[in-house]
């Protein structure tokens, strides 16, 4: 995250803040790499050995990829076990507070255009597998064939913003208040989670990982979004 950067709708890797960590491997999932241009990939390798970490297959394979690359032990056996131990608290804080059922909507605003998670993106599978659901809206989108490098999203218009109304709504930002552009849309004004200010904002670049890391930072997030259905 240190070594990556948006500035409105282009993404550029700063280089100095990666020379800056001193790394001895870098690690980049290859719906990132697919942004930049060989040259930068190459610049980044005369950093540090880079290693292109495939978004396809189960997190738990991919974080059996991303353990092997960095040389831990049992290739994250007991990181996958705790994700999985994640998972099924937030199931049991779901069903503890009786909340089986609401709604929950993740969108976010990214190169001037609005973007839901659809199936099969990792929140919403762990989202559907915690008794939560999803709205029709996001359920009937399918990926946009334009934008193939974004693993389970798609383009929504900002006059259907207000299908993806919900109990609850998660607004996942790649910088600081990029969730004030889609909550600001007038199709959203009125909204059951606006209304009820239950609206939660997470870290997009971390949402978006299909590992163990992913998983904890989504059940974190989601467990903490349940005060927000109370």
């Amino acid at each position: 995250a240190a070594g990556f950067a948006t500035e409105g709708a282009s993404f550029e890797l700063n280089l100095e803040a990666i020379a800056a960590l001193t790394p001895d491997v870098v690690l980049i999932t290859d719906q990132f790499a697919a942004l930049f241009d060989e040259s930068a990939i190459e610049a980044v390798r005369e950093i540090a050995e880079l290693t292109v970490v495939p978004d396809q297959g189960s997190w738990q394979d991919r974080s059996r990829a991303v353990a092997a690359a960095v040389g831990l032990e049992g290739d994250g056996e007991d990181r996958i076990e705790a994700a999985e131990l994640a998972i099924e608290n937030l199931r049991s804080a779901v069903a503890d507070r009786g909340l089986g059922g609401r709604e929950v909507s993740t969108l976010r605003f990214a190169r001037e255009q609005f973007i839901s998670f659809v199936p099969p993106a990792l929140c919403l599978e762990i989202m559907t597998e915690a008794g939560l659901a999803i709205p029709a809206a996001a359920s009937g989108l399918t990926k946009e064939p334009a934008f193939p490098d974004y693993h389970a999203q798609a383009f929504v218009s900002a006059e259907l913003l207000g299908d993806f109304d919900a109990d609850l709504l998660v607004l996942a930002e790649a910088v600081p208040d990029d969730g004030d552009n889609v909550i600001a849309q007038p199709t959203l004004q009125g909204s059951r989670a606006l209304d009820a200010g239950a609206v939660l904002r997470v870290p997009y670049f971390l949402w978006a990982l299909n590992s163990a890391v992913g998983v904890n930072q989504i059940c974190s997030d989601l467990t903490s979004g349940l005060d927000l259905l109370a």
